[in-house]
């Protein structure tokens, strides 16, 4: 089955100036919404995929996690893509597995690879995650007299 691509469409020049020159004035880029140079704007989406889930799914994140520098920004865009893989590849999966009724084999294969892709993108989410998850730890008092 062959799907349609669908990209979002690239943000306003001027708006992403304007906030880059508000982020740099106020010094604090924890304010500044969006992405961190367009890595999540290169994301592709197939027919039955909605762009403005994913937006969520990133908008989310970043509320959740307050990021304040661009390294937790991009951390965040890379988490949002795993989360959004990790649902596409178990979509994709259920379909392989519906239309298996006719093509056993072909469908078998399709499963495996899904299954591979579903793992890779998990172990990338939780392992970015672990990265968010650390560089919020509040720091101890113990840890900053030895620095």
């Amino acid at each position: 089955m062959m799907y349609a691509v669908k990209r979002l469409p690239p943000p306003d020049r001027r708006e992403v100036e304007f906030r880059r020159s508000r982020c740099l004035a106020t010094g604090d880029s924890s304010g500044c919404p969006g992405m961190s140079d367009g890595f999540a704007q290169a994301m592709f989406f197939l027919d039955d995929e909605d762009p403005e889930e994913f937006k969520k799914l990133l908008t989310g994140l970043h509320e959740e996690f307050k990021p304040t520098s661009l390294m937790e920004r991009i951390q965040i865009e890379h988490l949002a893509s795993a989360q959004w893989m990790m649902l596409r590849y178990t979509a994709l999966q259920s379909r392989a597995l519906r239309e298996s009724k006719t093509l056993y084999r072909d469908a078998a294969r399709s499963v495996a690879i899904y299954q591979r892709a579903l793992r890779a993108a998990e172990r990338t989410f939780y392992s970015v995650r672990r990265v968010l998850m650390a560089a919020k730890k509040p720091k101890s008092a113990a840890s900053t007299k030895a620095a």
